[in-house]
């Protein structure tokens, strides 16, 4: 059987798949087409998922015929070793084996099962989804958290890291070739900090992180500083990190785009950029492909990032990062080797004007062609232009304050009947389209967030978290 694992190794494109889900499993030759050459597979290594009885396991109850459709797709699969102990959904449907930590050895078959059974198929291995906002049921003696709630309790990370070395030499012994990749903390780099300090070093391959609560772009880049130096401060300077679940989680930023999908959107190529330039070896999409069709439409409709990604691909191919310019605070420009030859892709996060050297044949973010002449208006909206437009010379004038970004509470998912969106964290209820083009935070009232596990990286000091000026 092919190794995908090896042939793909260099794609840092990846996406989900639920296996038990019919529409996530239709969506994957939509996602192939994208440019997706890896897949997370989330219900089809869930222990409750394929549970039978203590021991025994149906694999196909957890999709695995998507396992086999992805491999068709040419996607390499990337399995998430995970079970529900209560955990998002408050039902203890493996009470016989809780807490987990416990019950090391009923996991351990199961990791043991899985790996021989899919062997050859999967060669990478996520031990956990977000051990930090794991929740174990029923709750524990002597955690180190408080309890948020009368049935659930966070785990300890020192009981997340016996997990990870057993479940590690598991893996490794029935497949030593296999990737491990640890279960994904926070770009504050607290939880990773304590998984050394426990003693998990050695025990993966891979750091996982998601940073589903990047607002700015420039968070990204604090984060994947913050991550790097706790990895190095441990001897792991060279090791891969991969953002297992990615996406900015519903947000607007000022007047380049007013609906939590538009963001998502320009993210997707935000994104791209900043993981050649951060290091970031693999990031694995958490969006959906399709707009649900209403009555009378002919066909699914495509979301806007999903536009944008095929876009992505369609301009820079799997080509490599040939330089990166910041020519002003807020203004990016990243040249690839596409396909076709070198490509800026160039963007401001806040009001800028550009002249090129000389006029040229751009595309925008959602694949609509623009000549640009003259004066070009920049701003979050990426383009992309033939070259290094940089270094064929460009001048660059910066015309205002950084772009706002606001949290929107309807995730990732802008509603029609509810024009305004209202954020936990926000005092008050902003009306995207009254918004001026910045917004100052000090007009902004914010609420400090309660309980929080991991500080929200931001490129500006204190704890502001909502608005960025």
């Amino acid at each position: 059987m092919t190794d995908h694992a090896l042939l793909l190794r260099r794609n840092r494109i990846g996406a989900h798949c639920w296996g038990t889900d019919a529409q996530s499993v239709a969506a994957l030759p939509d996602m192939a087409a994208a440019g997706c050459r890896w897949l997370r597979a989330t219900r089809q290594v869930q222990m409750d998922t394929v549970l039978v009885e203590p021991g025994v396991y149906d694999w196909a109850k957890g999709g695995e015929h998507s396992v086999d459709q992805a491999l068709a797709q040419g996607m390499a699969i990337m399995g998430i070793l995970d079970g529900r102990w209560g955990n998002e959904t408050g039902d203890n449907v493996l009470d016989w084996s809780s807490p987990v930590w416990e019950h090391l050895d009923a996991w351990c078959d199961f990791v043991r099962q899985a790996v021989r059974h899919y062997r050859g198929r999967i060669r990478t291995w996520e031990v956990l989804n977000e051990p930090p906002f794991f929740w174990w049921h029923p709750p524990a003696h002597r955690t180190e958290f408080a309890c948020p709630g009368p049935h659930m309790q966070r785990a300890p990370i020192r009981r997340y890291t016996e997990l990870l070395i057993a479940t590690s030499r598991v893996i490794r012994a029935e497949d030593p070739d296999a990737v491990i990749v640890c279960g994904a903390g926070f770009p504050d780099g607290s939880f990773l900090e304590r998984l050394y300090a426990c003693g998990g070093k050695g025990h993966f391959d891979v750091v996982g992180v998601h940073y589903l609560s990047a607002r700015h772009p420039e968070d990204w880049r604090r984060g994947m500083a913050r991550l790097r130096a706790v990895m190095a401060a441990h001897g792991d300077a060279d090791r891969a990190i991969w953002d297992t679940e990615n996406g900015p989680h519903g947000a607007v930023i000022g007047h380049a785009v007013s609906t939590p999908q538009d963001y998502e959107a320009i993210y997707n190529v935000y994104r791209h950029c900043f993981a050649y330039e951060t290091g970031l070896d693999r990031y694995f999409w958490f969006n959906a492909f399709w707009n649900t069709p209403k009555p009378g439409d002919p066909a699914p409709i495509a979301t806007p990032p999903y536009r944008a990604l095929q876009v992505l691909t369609a301009q820079l191919g799997e080509g490599d990062l040939l330089a990166h310019h910041h020519p002003a605070p807020e203004i990016h420009a990243y040249v690839f080797a596409g396909p076709r030859g070198p490509v800026t892709v160039l963007w401001s996060t806040a009001p800028a004007q550009v002249r090129l050297a000389e006029p040229a044949a751009a595309i925008t973010y959602l694949g609509d062609h623009r000549a640009v002449s003259g004066d070009l208006e920049l701003d979050g909206r990426p383009l992309y232009l033939p070259g290094d437009i940089v270094a064929a010379g460009m001048t660059v004038l910066r015309c205002g304050l950084r772009e706002t970004v606001i949290p929107c509470a309807e995730s990732k998912r802008p509603n029609a009947a509810t024009p305004t969106s209202v954020s936990t964290r926000l005092t008050g209820a902003p009306d995207w389209a009254a918004l001026p083009v910045t917004v100052p935070a000090a007009t902004m009232d914010v609420t400090p967030p309660g309980g929080a596990v991991s500080a929200v990286c931001t490129p500006l000091a204190g704890d502001l978290i909502v608005a960025h000026d």
